[in-house]
């Protein structure tokens, strides 16, 4: 049972479970009723789940962790019958309505139900908020999540104030760009010059947070000398280590004037909060 279940082969499973129940539960009564409940929530067999706790309810006890696991399992089961029962609630007005909130975890939730149901009637509310969403990166991950779906159309993206047309199907991953993998290259080798071990996790983090909220805006080839040198200095400020951006270029002999033309063509204020 074991292997079935990590190899995830749950229906299987499930028939396993069927053919040697009660020989299961005489040698670990917890541990199949466990594995038995997840196997059917893995499945999504929400009713099914509840239907099998009510009849193990009714088996006999061997002991008090026996009755306290049912009890967890029943709340977990109806916490997901409810986050399922919310799902199918999401009508276009709700969609529409977490999409333009200022709570990322709104938009991202609204976010995940259109990758998970997408339907053709969402793409004018995905437009609208290319346009017109509070957040920039809700406006990011629009563009992502049409490009999942292969999007294949011209679209407007008011990006700080401008608007960027981009084919979301056709756009660049911009982790995968010859611009990214340079950048990358360049701040290990800053990382590795650094005494803190924090320092390369941290600039990663940056990195891949300040690209999606720029994207469909992607990094250029001739841009990545300015973009590592104000990698490191929001970096250094990340870990408490800022400085003045002048004596910073001073002391890492980097052009003070190619570092501020980077932080502003590449809208780095947002992080500079």
């Amino acid at each position: 049972l074991a292997a079935l279940r990590y190899l995830g082969e749950f229906e299987i499973a499930l028939s396993f479970i069927s053919e040697q129940q009660m020989k299961l539960y005489n040698e670990d009564a917890p541990r199949l009723i466990e594995w038995h409940i997840d196997i059917l929530l893995e499945l999504d067999y929400l009713d099914q789940a509840l239907n099998t706790l009510k009849m193990y309810e009714d088996f006999p006890y061997f002991s008090l962790e026996t009755n306290e696991l049912i009890a967890s399992l029943g709340e977990k089961v109806q916490h997901k019958r409810k986050l399922k029962t919310m799902q199918k609630n999401f009508d276009l007005y709700e969609i529409e309505r977490r999409l333009f909130s200022r709570s990322a975890e709104l938009a991202y939730s609204a976010l995940n139900y259109i990758n998970n149901n997408y339907h053709e009637a969402y793409v004018p509310i995905l437009k609208k908020a290319l346009l017109d969403a509070p957040d920039e990166n809700t406006k990011s991950l629009v563009v992502f999540a049409l490009k999942n779906k292969n999007f294949n159309e011209v679209v407007q993206v008011n990006k700080f104030g401008k608007l960027v047309k981009c084919n979301p199907a056709l756009a660049p991953d911009p982790f995968a760009t010859k611009a990214w993998e340079a950048l990358s290259n360049k701040m290990i080798a800053i990382s590795n010059d650094d005494e803190d071990m924090n320092f390369g996790s941290v600039a990663s983090s940056l990195m891949l947070g300040h690209a999606i909220y720029l994207y469909p805006i992607i990094y250029a080839n001739n841009d990545i000398d300015g973009l590592a040198s104000a990698y490191h200095f929001m970096t250094l400020r990340a870990l408490g280590r800022g400085r003045n951006l002048i004596d910073f270029a001073n002391e890492f002999n980097y052009d003070l004037n190619k570092i501020e033309a980077t932080l502003n063509k590449y809208h780095f204020d947002y992080f500079r909060k």
